[in-house]
């Protein structure tokens, strides 16, 4: 309830529970971009190699990546992700948020990735009264294909795996603003959620339902 702007009140004590995808899962977090958000292909590589050689992963999920033309898998992290496959390990690459240009980006363009495309669950706008949800009929419709989410076909002729929510959800922040300034909620304030979206959460969505098949 203290998430949500003023001008659209939650009655008060109104909370969100996050819970994970596999919550009892062990989790490596690799920091690869530094602020700016671009990454060599070498640091990126060197994680990767760190996750499966140091940390023994089981599945690697990979919210990144990038459009290049022609896309004729020569991708660095696309090569390298071949090989993980081939040696056992799950890896999950998001799609990509590019539907205005129908582009699946790289490496999830890779053969044997699971390459994911986001789904909607407007849950959390009926949730936060927002995006005109409170000029409707009180009633949203989830699990249908997300309007940002890359699809179609890539150059070789694949195309996306699987579908999973992504427009949008929660995540878990640290409201500290001038560390994380997208940890804010809809006030501007410091907040331990934040509202988070694309492909680049269906494809942890569905790491973690990898790892809950393999616990299986």
């Amino acid at each position: 309830a203290t998430y949500v702007n003023p001008s659209h009140p939650l009655p008060p004590g109104c909370n969100i529970r996050v819970l994970g995808m596999a919550p009892g899962a062990n989790l490596v977090a690799l920091k690869v971009f530094p602020a700016g958000g671009f990454a060599f292909n070498s640091t990126i590589l060197q994680a990767l190699d760190w996750a499966v050689t140091n940390d023994h992963a089981d599945v690697i999920n990979e919210s990144f990546g990038s459009n290049q033309f022609p896309d004729t898998n020569d991708d660095p992290t696309a090569g390298f992700n071949e090989q993980l496959v081939h040696a056992g390990i799950v890896v999950v690459e998001r799609s990509g948020d590019s539907a205005f240009e129908n582009t699946i980006g790289s490496p999830a363009s890779a053969p044997d990735v699971i390459s994911v495309g986001a789904s909607t669950q407007f849950r959390l706008y009926a949730q936060t009264a927002s995006n005109g949800f409170q000029l409707g009929n009180g009633n949203y419709r989830s699990d249908a294909v997300s309007a940002l989410s890359s699809s179609g076909f890539t150059q070789p002729g694949r195309t996306i795996d699987l579908l999973a929510p992504g427009d949008l959800g929660w995540a878990l922040c640290t409201p500290n603003l001038t560390l994380y300034f997208d940890c804010a909620d809809n006030n501007g304030n410091p907040a331990s959620l934040q509202e988070f979206g694309g492909t680049s959460e269906s494809a942890p969505l569905t790491a973690g339902t990898a790892a809950l098949v393999i616990q299986a």
